[in-house]
């Protein structure tokens, strides 16, 4: 861990582990079961019912076997019956959040055996705007998920054709539904070996010396990815994620890309002769710019695209599932929003008003790195022809612009 970059605390039991995550609060936690004093699942039930710590996301690291590790393949949460009202809602509020605005109308798949149960449940939800779906076995649940791809699955523990773990695993594995939130409904409080995500949070199980420390790094930087803020990843002068966060998410879109065929565009977006705004008028004023262009970035994407600071004037946007003409019209859009904001003392600057430039490239099976160098021809060109212009990089032709 220190290798690849990360700064480590160690605990040596249980009790230590809870009093140094109390006041170090760390980024992450990788927890054995067998310690001394409390073993790991106290330590994780300590963790996670403390409001300074429950929010930490905990990898375990144990020799133990675990029901096919069932939970660590994403289950989100557990609710125990008879449901409590605010509780849940609670719980929903939680995901909304976490998912970003959420598509109207929201969707939730109950798959529930109980009909009474389902009745009982959409009445104690009960609000506009939210559409129902019920489901009496796992594989019509199956089914119905795949199909509709609800915003929320809540699934009873005891399901009559296959147990719930399987649910989960089968739901997990499968591309198109893999980041549907779940949230398991028992008649009784799991037990130390099924609470294996708990409180909303995504926690990951790793069988001791039977894994690479590629295993771990890897597992460390999806975690970085679900809790950038946490993970201090997010830049203090304009609050937009930060370069590390747009490695680690860009990989992640290069790979998905290349495996399921999907479309993926990355816009490069600099300021034009910022240089200049910030000799004229200093680092405040130059910094209220940043801010300003974040924010008006960050208004026109969907809550699925990726904004970053780059570096300096820099800006990157990461936009998944999005084809040529659509990133490109979007590119046209941050070149006119720039240029027709009365940024402050914009007077200064060579055109008289702040301008950008953007470069763009479609991907088309380039590694990561080359997918990055290409966006930069793509911005370098429109630079080098006077900027205030969107520029498209396209290897076969050489060069593509569009002002």
């Amino acid at each position: 861990l220190t290798q690849a970059g990360y700064m480590v605390a160690h605990a040596y039991d249980g009790d230590e582990a809870i009093q140094k995550a109390r006041e170090q609060k760390p980024f992450a936690i990788t927890l054995d079961v067998m310690i001394p004093k409390k073993d790991g699942w106290e330590v994780l039930q300590a963790l996670k019912s403390d409001p300074s710590t429950s929010d930490i996301p905990v990898i375990i690291h144990s020799v133990i076997e675990n029901r096919e590790l069932a939970f660590a393949l994403g289950a989100t949460d557990y609710l125990l019956k008879p449901l409590n009202k605010d509780a849940l809602l609670k719980k929903l509020e939680e995901i909304s959040i976490t998912k970003g605005k959420m598509t109207s109308p929201t969707t939730i798949l109950l798959v529930e055996p109980d009909e009474q149960e389902t009745k009982l449940l959409k009445d104690m939800i009960g609000e506009d705007g939210i559409l129902f779906y019920a489901a009496e076995t796992g594989k019509r649940g199956l089914e119905l998920a795949t199909t509709l791809r609800p915003n929320l699955i809540i699934l009873d523990f005891d399901l009559p054709d296959m147990q719930s773990f399987d649910f989960v695993k089968i739901l997990k594995e499968a591309h198109t539904t893999r980041d549907i939130p779940v949230f398991i409904l028992s008649e009784t409080d799991l037990s130390v070996d099924d609470r294996i995500s708990l409180v909303g949070k995504i926690e990951r199980i790793m069988k001791k010396h039977a894994f690479e420390t590629k295993e771990l790094i890897d597992h460390i930087k999806d975690l970085e990815v679900l809790y950038p803020k946490r993970a201090g990843l997010i830049d203090e002068c304009t609050g937009l994620l930060s370069h590390r966060y747009f490695l680690l998410r860009l990989a992640q879109e290069v790979e998905s890309a290349s495996r399921y065929k999907f479309p993926l565009i990355l816009v490069f977006v600099d300021v034009d002769d910022f240089g200049n705004y910030v000799k004229q008028k200093g680092e405040h004023y130059a910094n209220g710019v940043l801010r300003k262009v974040s924010e008006l970035l960050r208004k026109n994407i969907r809550g699925s695209d990726v904004v970053v600071r780059y570096g300096g004037d820099t800006f990157a946007v990461l936009l998944p599932n999005t084809d040529l003409s659509a990133g490109l019209s979007l590119s046209n859009r941050f070149n006119a929003i720039m240029k027709n904001y009365p940024f402050l003392y914009a007077d200064v600057q060579p055109r008289g008003k702040i301008t950008v430039s953007v470069g763009l490239v479609f991907f088309d099976g380039q590694s990561t790195e080359e997918f990055i160098l290409c966006a930069e021809k793509a911005l370098n060109r429109a630079i080098e022809k006077g900027g205030d212009r969107v520029e498209i990089y396209e290897q076969k032709i050489g060069e593509s612009a569009i002002g």
